[in-house]
């Protein structure tokens, strides 16, 4: 039966462990290093990754509100050149013109304050903005409703002498 048994044994085999490295320990050294370099250079760039695509959402958001406040300042002009035809020549599509620019302020407006809803400086800034450009249509509004009762060259004066220049300050 021994001999059974010792031919499905599988012999013995004796390893030895060498107990030298198999490489020095100030190559370990070296190599453990490199690996820390290499961990910290992969933080690193995450890090900046991070930090680039928090910059390109900046760069995002200050395109897009720059391209509103153009579209104010675009509908600005359109209103004041309305209202400026429309006194000087009596032209309804001058007025219609005006009328038009009028509607598509208050959206504008209210886009560019949504935008800035997280900055309170800029905020203040859009808030500002809205104010006075309502007093200024208000204003305008007036000169239209008096250009009806004959009032022309007290009209021609108030519609060519407008001073819009806090409008273009908050604008710019």
């Amino acid at each position: 039966m021994d001999a059974l048994t010792s031919a499905v044994k599988p012999p013995l085999f004796l390893f030895q462990i060498p107990r030298a490295w198999a490489i020095n320990r100030c190559a370990t050294t070296a190599l453990a290093a490199v690996a820390l370099l290499t961990l910290l250079s992969f933080g690193l760039s995450g890090f900046l990754l991070n930090e680039l695509a928090s910059a390109r959402d900046w760069v995002l958001h200050t395109y897009a509100v720059r391209s509103q406040v153009d579209r104010v300042s675009w509908d600005f002009d359109t209103l004041e050149n309305g209202l400026r035809g429309f006194v000087l020549t009596g032209a309804e599509a001058e007025r219609a013109k005006y009328e038009r620019a009028k509607g598509r302020i208050p959206s504008d407006l209210d886009r560019i304050a949504a935008r800035e809803r997280d900055s309170p400086v800029q905020w203040r800034r859009a808030t500002e903005l809205s104010r006075l450009t309502y007093d200024q249509i208000r204003r305008m509004d007036e000169i239209i409703g008096t250009r009806h009762s004959g009032i022309s060259e007290a009209n021609r004066a108030l519609a060519l002498g407008f001073d819009d220049s806090r409008i273009e300050e908050l604008i710019g």
